[in-house]
């Protein structure tokens, strides 16, 4: 259990998905935002008016300086990608507790890095992954894992979004910003809801990738083995329709038990008939989650390690897509 009552929290960036965050961070009362790193004007102003409370904070352009000068114990990061591992680190050096948006980072090499720096500050990381703290992907989860189910043997996972469109000119298709495309974006909660779920590990990997005359991937269609036995199908493309986010995930069972999400409708197939899902039990947000973990002691839900199966996983794709789609062992 920790000493503190208040989190004083810092933020570095203060962009929409920021924002977002500040939403849920004003229903918790120990929270208190000390201080913002944000080198845009533009998105300054665009907190400031959303948030009234916040004015009067220090800001900062440079996430070191405002480390030295403000007294924090965390940080909330929500920057370009690339960004995430310096500030991460540099966080964790100074004594703070982190919590960071996906991706974590943008290779295995400097995953492993931040684990070892979390564990040697013995401060805690905890990734935002906020689909973790849903009632429905908490229930898939415990469905999967339970004997009724038995050893998966296929899942199917497919997002369409319109991310082509929505990012163009943005950072996220300038790949020294945002590390990879579509697949390492959006693409990552779905991979990360999966490999989360599922007790296995994927071992091997073939990806087709088509970037569409971007710097990143864009459209993604990946089959994939776990080290169990069961075979895998992703598919995201990211030139989708504009007015859809589209999600679908299917986790079959060798015990005759099938799960069928289908853009937020869970239906449940056995061979005693066909039932959707109505109601859940649970759920919180991962910002809720940090609050607990730094200042209850709660077990962090989401932690850095976590991160690498997804990294693992995503760096061999590009890597099959490079080669044409050749099968690639995926390096842990």
């Amino acid at each position: 259990m920790s000493k503190l009552k208040t989190l004083r929290l810092a933020l570095i960036g203060s962009g929409g998905n920021t924002r977002v965050h500040l939403r849920r961070l004003a229903a918790i009362p120990e929270v208190s935002i000390v201080g913002i790193t944000e080198p845009s004007a533009d998105q300054l102003a665009a907190t400031a008016a959303a948030f009234p409370a916040l004015a009067g904070l220090p800001t900062f352009d440079d996430h070191r300086r405002m480390l030295r000068a403000v007294q924090a114990d965390a940080v909330l990061i929500s920057t370009p990608h690339t960004q995430h591992t310096r500030q991460v680190l540099d966080a964790l050096a100074a004594g703070l507790h982190v919590q960071c948006e996906k991706p974590l980072a943008c290779t295995v090499a400097d995953t492993k890095r931040i684990v070892a720096a979390a564990t040697k500050a013995r401060r805690q990381v905890v990734i935002s992954f906020q689909r973790r703290w849903t009632a429905q992907w908490q229930f898939i989860r415990a469905k999967v894992r339970s004997p009724e189910f038995g050893r998966p043997l296929f899942v199917q996972s497919f997002l369409s979004q319109a991310w082509l469109q929505l990012t163009r000119g943005k950072w996220r298709q300038k790949k020294s910003l945002s590390g990879g495309g579509q697949l390492n974006d959006s693409g990552a909660h779905l991979i990360d809801m999966i490999f989360w779920t599922l007790p296995s590990r994927p071992v091997e990997v073939t990806a087709m990738m088509d970037n569409r005359g971007t710097e990143v991937d864009i459209d993604s269609a990946i089959s994939y083995r776990f080290a169990d036995g069961c075979l895998g199908s992703l598919a995201v493309p990211g030139a989708g329709p504009k007015p859809v986010f589209w999600e679908d995930v299917t986790i079959i069972g060798d015990k005759g038990l099938g799960l069928f999400l289908r853009n937020g409708t869970l239906t449940l197939v056995d061979d005693r008939g066909v039932a959707e899902q109505k109601s859940y039990t649970g759920g919180s947000d991962p910002d809720r989650h940090f609050v607990d973990v730094v200042l209850k002691g709660a077990k962090n839900e989401c932690p850095p390690a976590d991160f690498l199966p997804n990294i693992a996983f995503t760096t061999a794709c590009w890597k099959s897509a490079a080669m044409g789609g050749r099968p690639v062992k995926i390096a842990y």
